[in-house]
């Protein structure tokens, strides 16, 4: 059951996300989501872990812009990043 291991935080993640506690972030929201990728990374507990990015483009872009979202915001922070 999930309800044991899952918490999900209702809100801006900018104000209500706290820092190093997940081993997953899933970003649900679908607009500018590049925006909201520093909160995701410092949400990561001990620097690692995955995120679910979300993004909308066009099919020929897929997975290129959004993964080069991700490489520019993982570089930015120090971190790794991989599709």
């Amino acid at each position: 059951d999930v309800k044991e291991i899952v918490e999900p935080l209702k809100g801006d993640n900018r104000d209500i996300s706290q820092k190093n506690v997940a081993d997953r972030v899933i970003m649900g929201y679908l607009e500018d989501t590049y925006r909201f990728l520093p909160t995701a990374f410092n949400c990561l507990k001990n620097l690692t872990g995955i995120i679910h990015y979300h993004d909308f483009c066009p099919d020929e872009s897929i997975p290129n812009r959004s993964l080069k979202f991700v490489q520019k915001a993982a570089k930015k922070y120090n971190r790794k990043s991989e599709l």
